[in-house]
């Protein structure tokens, strides 16, 4: 299976303990075949073969930074650096644009047979002990060159999420943080399918959307960098327990395939502190904050298919950083989405897919009384409330590449808000 991997050329990029795998791939002259797995310690991809032209076609041509690795048994010196030569002419010709190489010293790391003790051990602390060489094979060197992106590689791309779909929840006003990060999405190249639902709007002070969710579709479409993105959209109460499924299915069948989640949907209001609470309280923000999302997740999970860019994005409210006294029923459900997100990660890391959670802080979304709103601006050192934007940004961010070495973190994005005065 891993050997029908690395044919494909598909190559995991995290580990199930958050790190990246490392492929050892040795070949003999008779057979090409896959001895180990070792963990990279330096953080690259590791390809080992006999054959110099078989490393340099191996080598996955990506950003990353890989090492490429040139196994000679029973060579003298002279003999390996020719062929260490041979080697660079390969990569030449297989990468001529990833000119960010450096020549190791061929004689820098022994290995030993699986097994074997290596008299040199002491002076390589790097080396992780899985030997990549195969049970009763000779002692020998690996010839490594550096294999580092190119500078093209390294400078933002324009649309780093050209052809991928972002299901983004709760989009249901303009001035919240749904809405903008579904335009931060759009203007990163992504195609959208947003999730609403107003009747929950209309019954808190703020009030719905005035123009109603077409207006707000109207604009993240209006947002859209690719020309051939675009933009649906549904009105669904993800109270109902089959909402969640019925929500993953719709986009999927909009688009084929979802890369992103963003669970930005909550249930607020009707809440109170400890002494006013009943079970339908507590029942009703759980079913929407806390277990549409695990199930969003779940369904999230089941339709993604390994592809590159798989990512999901919880919304909580920094309940674990200062008490909710009058919202209890609220804390407690958004505080168990940043409890779960190191186990749905790790789970997840399995597939491909980053899971983050984040606190935006105090966001201006039309909620705050005069009153507070101004107690609330003196305890910001820019002297302003956080704007929908300022957590779309990060969250935007962690949906791209440069993002994808960051899962199982809950991040706070509150700029710099002094809760205690």
């Amino acid at each position: 299976e891993l050997s029908e991997m690395i044919r494909k050329r598909r190559f995991p990029l995290v580990g199930a303990g958050g790190g990246v795998w490392s492929f050892i791939h040795i070949a003999d002259a008779a057979e090409a075949t896959v001895q180990t797995i070792e963990h990279g310690s330096r953080g690259v991809y590791n390809i080992v073969d006999d054959d110099p032209a078989r490393v340099a076609e191996w080598l996955p041509a990506s950003s990353l930074r890989c090492r490429a690795n040139h196994w000679c048994r029973h060579k003298s010196l002279d003999e390996r650096r020719t062929q260490h030569e041979a080697l660079k002419a390969c990569l030449d010709k297989e990468h001529p644009t990833s000119s960010n190489r450096r020549l190791l010293d061929p004689r820098s790391r022994t290995v030993v047979p699986r097994g074997g003790r290596d008299p040199h051990r002491r002076h390589h602390p790097e080396h992780t002990g899985v030997n990549p060489v195969a049970p009763g094979s000779a002692t020998g060197q690996i010839l490594e060159i550096m294999f580092e992106a190119d500078p093209d590689q390294l400078r933002a791309k324009a649309m780093p999420l050209q052809g991928r779909v972002a299901l983004v929840t709760g989009a249901s006003r303009r001035a919240g943080i749904g809405y903008a990060v579904a335009r931060r999405l759009a203007a990163l190249g992504a195609s959208l399918f947003l999730h609403h639902y107003a009747p929950h709007d209309r019954h808190q002070p703020w009030g719905a959307d005035p123009d109603g969710p077409e207006a707000l579709v109207d604009s993240v479409t209006a947002a859209l960098a690719d020309q051939n993105a675009s933009v649906h959209h549904a009105e669904v109460d993800l109270a109902a327990p089959e909402a969640p499924d019925q929500l993953i299915d719709a986009a999927t069948e909009a688009f084929g395939h979802v890369d992103i989640l963003v669970c930005n949907h909550a249930r607020s209001g009707g809440d109170g502190p400890l002494g006013t609470l009943n079970a339908a309280m507590l029942d009703a923000h759980w079913a929407v904050n806390t277990r549409s999302t695990i199930l969003l997740t779940q369904a999230f999970a089941a339709q993604h298919d390994g592809r590159t860019g798989g990512r999901i994005i919880f919304l909580t409210s920094g309940q674990d950083l200062g008490p909710m006294r009058s919202e209890v029923a609220y804390a407690a459900s958004k505080g168990a989405l940043a409890s779960i997100t190191r186990t749905l990660a790790d789970h997840l890391a399995d597939q491909a897919i980053t899971l983050n959670t984040i606190n935006p802080g105090p966001v201006d979304t039309g909620y705050a009384t005069p009153e507070s709103h101004e107690a609330g601006r003196r305890r910001f050192p820019p002297g302003r409330w956080g704007v929908p934007d300022d957590p779309a940004r990060l969250i935007a961010w962690l949906a791209t590449d440069d993002a994808a070495w960051i899962t199982g973190q809950t991040i706070n994005s509150e700029g710099g808000f002094r809760r205690w005065g």
